[in-house]
C-alpha cells in the first residue's frame, strides 16, 4: 500500500497543480509594485522669456501608492500559506482514495475466492445430483433445485470476477499509473476503527481560513488605492544656447 501511495503522490495531477499554484504565488512577488503608465510631452515656441525658439520635453512616471505594495506583499504570503494548506489537503485526499481502492480490491478478491470455492462445491453437488437422479434416489424436482443452486453460484462467481477486474482498474486509475497496479498481498487487512464524530483536519480548516484572509487582503489593497500616489517628473527645457533640467517627485491626489 505504501508503494501505491507513493506512486499516486508522484503522478496525481491535482497535487502537481497545487504545487504549481504555490510557485506561481511566490513568483508574483515581482509584481508587487505597479508603477502605472508613463507619459511624454514636448512643447516648442516662446515658452519662457523673450526667446521664441524654446523647447521643452517632459516625462512623467507614476510611482503609485507606497501603502499598496505593503498589502500586496501580505497577500502573496497569505496565498503561499493557503496554497501549502491546500496541497496538504489534496495529499490527504489522494492517500484516502488509494486506501479505499486498495481495501476494496482485497474485499472483492476475498468474495471472489469464496464464490470460487462455492462454485466448485456446487459443481460436484450437481454431478452427484444427476447421478442420484439417474439411479432413482431423488426425483426431478430435487435434481432441478440442485442445478439451480449451482447456476446461481456460477452467476455470482462471474459477477465478482468482473467486480474484481473493475477494482483492479480503479486502483490503477487512482494511482494515475501507466501500468497495472495490484496488491501483492490479497489477504484482508483489519484497520483500526475511528470515532464517528470526526472533525475536519487542521489543513482543511486552515485552508478555508486562509481563503477568508486572502479576501481581506484584497480589500485592503483596494482601499489603499484611495490614498495619494506619487508622481515622478523629469523635464528638459532648453533654447539656444542654455539647457535646463528639472527633476521632481510630488504627491498626486486621487
Amino acid at each position: 500500500m505504501e508503494e501505491a501511495i507513493e506512486i499516486a503522490l508522484q503522478n496525481h495531477p491535482r497535487l502537481k497543480v497545487a504545487t504549481v499554484e504555490i510557485e506561481k504565488a511566490r513568483a508574483s512577488k515581482g509584481e508587487i509594485w505597479d508603477g502605472g503608465s508613463t507619459s511624454f510631452s514636448y512643447a516648442w515656441g516662446q515658452l519662457n522669456g523673450e526667446y521664441n525658439k524654446d523647447n521643452e520635453m517632459s516625462i512623467e512616471q507614476s510611482l503609485g501608492s507606497f501603502i499598496t505594495p505593503f498589502y500586496k506583499n501580505a497577500l502573496v504570503k497569505s496565498q503561499v500559506s493557503t496554497g501549502e494548506y491546500y496541497r496538504n489537503m489534496v495529499k490527504k485526499e489522494i492517500i484516502a482514495e488509494v486506501k479505499r481502492a486498495w481495501t476494496y480490491y482485497q474485499f472483492a478478491n476475498s468474495i471472489y475466492n469464496l464464490y470460487k470455492e462455492q462454485d466448485q462445491l456446487a459443481g460436484k453437488l450437481k454431478q452427484s445430483g444427476e447421478l442420484r437422479y439417474s439411479q432413482g434416489d431423488i426425483d426431478l424436482t430435487e435434481k432441478n433445485m440442485i442445478s439451480a443452486m449451482a447456476a446461481n453460484m456460477r452467476t455470482m462467481l462471474l459477477h465478482w470476477q468482473e467486480e474484481l477486474s473493475l477494482a483492479g482498474k480503479r486502483l490503477t486509475w487512482v494511482c494515475y499509473s501507466d501500468r497495472q497496479i495490484l496488491p501483492s498481498d490479497n489477504s484482508l487487512s483489519v484497520f483500526p476503527s475511528f470515532s464517528t464524530d470526526i472533525l475536519p483536519s487542521s489543513d482543511h480548516l486552515n485552508y478555508f481560513l486562509g481563503k477568508v484572509d486572502e479576501q481581506k487582503k484584497l480589500l485592503q489593497i483596494e482601499r489603499s488605492k484611495f490614498f495619494s500616489s506619487f508622481l515622478k517628473r523629469v523635464t528638459s527645457s532648453y533654447h539656444y544656447p542654455p539647457i535646463r533640467y528639472y527633476f521632481s517627485i510630488y504627491p498626486m491626489d486621487r
